[in-house]
């Protein structure tokens, strides 16, 4: 099992994204760290609605003339195009993230001012791989589930190629930059060697040291290996835990329908701050995310797994509501296991009517502590203690 910290900051358009090499070669420099090579994945979106003959003749000429074509003229060395056909999308990419044969710094560099002006591609993601933090290269590793996940909510047949630029997992710098500007420079660290848990504070630091008016998000990740995966597999967990999880969902439903409503009038008052309060009142951690606009509510069971309490709000106003209502999710994470116990929206009219809402919520979980959640944790086996839930992203939908 893999723990990884990753620290996320929003580089937006602050700093050109030809420029963000150099930042990367800084920040190594100064703490004696290294990478082994790069992995890249560079996406062109060819967008048609006809039938499968237009489709397939639009997919030609992008392919002879599109961002792909244009690329591979000038570095050969970026491999074939591989396509993801989806019913109206067709993804045409080059990336080296399924033959895992990094490349050379060297050769990408050239084309970092030419990938989304001259060419045009849709999303550029770069991985500096295997940084040897603490002095130790650990192979990164390339994780199926975002590609499993990808293809079952579109009810596509598993495609290894869906999803390229979230597989790759371990100690590495990701630079990302797409057509609407949601520009993320990524250092992931592996935080488990040789059983012990490292402090990945210095490194953080020494990123913020350069990126000083840059907001930074942190969030933690596992990823089990082949045979972990495989053995929990075995274990069969969502079928032993249908019944239990149908269950937890109807406990928290029925209380919950009551209170599902829409004003008429949009409320004005912060959801984070509502957020925060009840945290420090009832022992909760929290986490907030204003760029995403998700606000989390973290409490531990007694059988350390989580239960995670998630209000989404208007990322640009997080303050102001509009009539359609917070959407609120419950949801459970356990080792090799999570699900949602509760979906519902909210539309309050004021800090106190919110607060209201999220106390009762609380009062709920509490309740199905001693209730249902008991009878529900006991299909599963022991969580580490080191166990921290999903990022709220990578959650199931169903």
């Amino acid at each position: 099992m893999r723990k990884i910290k990753t620290y996320r900051f929003h580089i937006g358009t602050k700093i050109p994204f030809p420029e963000w090499p150099q930042l990367v070669h800084r920040f190594m420099s100064e703490q004696d760290l290294h990478s082994e090579g790069l992995l890249y994945c560079f996406a062109d979106l060819d967008f048609c609605t006809g039938d499968e003959k237009e489709k397939a003749l639009h997919r030609s000429e992008r392919m002879r003339s599109g961002p792909c074509a244009k690329a591979l003229r000038d570095c050969p060395a970026l491999g074939e195009v591989k396509q993801l056909c989806e019913p109206i999308t067709t993804t045409l990419l080059l990336s080296n993230i399924d033959t895992g044969r990094l490349l050379r710094e060297d050769t990408i560099l050239p084309l970092m001012n030419k990938l989304y002006r001259y060419y045009g591609f849709a999303e550029c993601d770069l991985f500096y791989t295997n940084v040897d933090f603490f002095g130790a290269k650990l192979p990164y590793e390339r994780d199926f589930r975002s590609a499993e996940g990808f293809c079952e909510r579109r009810n596509l047949p598993f495609d290894p190629n869906a999803a390229l630029e979230e597989q790759p997992r371990g100690s590495m710098i990701h630079l990302h930059r797409d057509r609407l500007k949601t520009n993320l420079l990524e250092v992931s660290i592996d935080l488990l060697h040789q059983g012990e848990e490292r402090d990945p504070t210095p490194y953080k630091e020494a990123m913020q040291a350069l990126l000083p008016k840059i907001r930074m998000q942190e969030f933690t990740s596992l990823v089990p290996s082949t045979e972990e995966r495989e053995a929990l597999r075995s274990l069969e967990l969502p079928a032993r835990a249908a019944a239990g999880r149908k269950l937890c969902s109807a406990f928290f439903n029925e209380k919950l329908y009551a209170f599902q409503r829409r004003n008429e009038e949009a409320g004005s008052f912060s959801v984070p701050k509502s957020m925060q309060k009840l945290a420090a009142k009832r022992a909760y951690f929290y986490q907030g995310d204003q760029y995403s606009g998700l606000y989390t509510l973290y409490r531990r069971l007694e059988s350390r797994a989580w239960i995670t309490l998630t209000a989404f709000a208007d990322s640009g106003h997080p303050g102001r509501l509009n009539r359609s209502g917070i959407p609120i999710s419950l949801d459970f994470h356990t080792l090799g296991y999570s699900c949602r116990f509760s979906h519902t929206e909210f539309s309050p009219c004021s800090a106190k009517d919110l607060e209201a809402f999220l106390a009762h919520i609380l009062d709920l979980i509490e309740q199905a502590e001693r209730e249902v959640l008991p009878a529900f944790c006991a299909v599963f086996p022991p969580c580490p203690e080191w166990f921290e839930p999903l990022p709220f992203w990578e959650m199931p939908l169903s």
